[in-house]
């Protein structure tokens, strides 16, 4: 003896079919409003300094399908000045003197290299503290993530209704 069951409800095929595209489309909008707002935390914090570059290379980029979808945000500019930017310089060498000159030719008006190395030889010996950008900006995402996340449950609750 056997028997069989069989759902043959119009509505729930239909957002069969139109869930996976719907749901990962939602997933994909939820995932990139995350990225940005991490990316806008990590910009917020990095410091201009003399050229602006490190801020202005600030990226981020959405990759994945379906509901795998991964946000990153990043820096294009030298990895080792990201991280001495980010969590700072220890003390022991000191560092090079050529951003020292700029810097202080466009933030003090000074154009002297005996000042440059006088702050190259400070920061040698003191070391500098980090700006934390990337961290204070995976902040601001981990703050925001709920309101993502909640119009995210109602997408697809709206999807499946």
């Amino acid at each position: 003896m056997s028997f069989q069951i069989q759902l043959n409800d119009q509505r729930l095929k239909a957002a069969a079919e139109r869930a996976p595209r719907e749901i990962g489309g939602q997933v994909h909008r939820t995932v990139t409003g995350i990225t940005l707002d991490a990316e806008g935390g990590v910009i917020k914090n990095t410091p201009v300094g003399a050229t602006g570059h490190l801020r202005q290379s600030i990226t981020h980029d959405i990759s994945g399908s379906g509901i795998a979808i991964v946000g990153r945000v990043y820096s294009t500019d030298v990895p080792i000045k990201v991280a001495s930017v980010e969590e700072g310089r220890a003390p022991g060498r000191m560092p090079p003197m050529a951003p020292i000159e700029l810097w202080l030719r466009r933030k003090a008006g000074i154009n002297s290299r005996s000042v440059a190395f006088l702050v190259a030889r400070a920061i040698g010996r003191r070391g500098t503290k980090g700006a934390h950008m990337f961290q204070k900006g995976y902040g601001v995402a981990r703050r925001e993530s709920p309101k993502h996340m909640n119009g995210l449950r109602a997408a697809i609750a709206r999807v499946l209704s």
